[in-house]
């Protein structure tokens, strides 16, 4: 994919990885959306792009809200008429507790925006990418999604079921030129894992700009996928797998 011109939705787009995917993917000429729970966030990152001579909208979503989902995935396809990548980047999670420790409010939080909120846009997007005959979604998985982190089980969980939809969405998807592509990151120093760990551990991560690249590389194919395969970022660097 030539990032040119390419309409590209970044869900969590305010901070951490997902503000560093949107600068990224604007520098190679991409049209920026970004949405996320705070209005602040989402438009600090859009001035910051357009300073630069790069394209971007800004939305306040809650990902974990199926009506405000697709009330803006509308307002997007009326303005642009496409859409050529979404980002599911959105994440969240509380520090580490046991199980018996996590409220009903927390669990629905942990599934809300890890899951239900790649379910609600995919919903929405495959349709149109279907009719276009194009178009790449990528999930940002978590290598706790693949290996179970005790730390923060229902974090673990929530990852391990949002790589595994979009697995099989990228099976189902096999021959209409629609990809849906999962993306594990190793640690990354970011605020989320500032909460989890502390500075002096997130500090010894690699950079959110750094796998920022490596994703805007598997939009442009500069890395390839198999269908139904994943991508592991560990130390700014990717490694690829086949489904097994």
């Amino acid at each position: 994919m030539d990032l040119r011109n390419k309409v590209v939705i970044i869900t969590g787009g305010g901070s951490g990885l997902g503000r560093s995917i949107a600068y990224t993917v604007a520098r190679g000429g991409a049209r920026v959306v970004i949405c996320g729970h705070k209005i602040g966030d989402v438009k600090n990152t859009c001035d910051a792009i357009r300073k630069t001579g790069g394209v971007c909208d800004y939305a306040k979503v809650d990902v974990t809200s199926k009506k405000q989902v697709e009330t803006f995935l509308k307002k997007v396809k009326a303005r642009y008429k496409k859409i050529d990548a979404l980002i599911n980047n959105a994440g969240w999670t509380d520090k580490p507790k046991p199980i018996e420790k996590i409220t009903d409010r927390e669990y629905a939080q942990y599934v809300g925006t890890n899951f239900n909120s790649v379910f609600y846009f995919s919903r929405v997007v495959i349709p149109l990418m279907r009719k276009q005959r194009s178009g790449m979604m990528v999930t940002i998985a978590s290598m706790a999604g693949k290996r179970a982190n005790g730390l923060v089980p229902i974090y673990s969980a929530t990852k391990f079921a949002a790589r595994g939809l979009a697995q099989a969405l990228d099976r189902s998807l096999e021959g209409t030129g629609v990809r849906s592509i999962t993306i594990a990151p190793a640690g990354i120093n970011t605020a989320m894992r500032v909460k989890l760990f502390g500075k002096t551990e997130a500090a010894t991560q690699q950079s959110p700009e750094e796998v920022a690249i490596i994703i805007a590389d598997v939009l442009k194919g500069v890395i390839e996928v198999p269908v139904g395969g994943d991508v592991e970022i560990r130390g700014g660097k990717a490694v690829v797998f086949s489904m097994i």
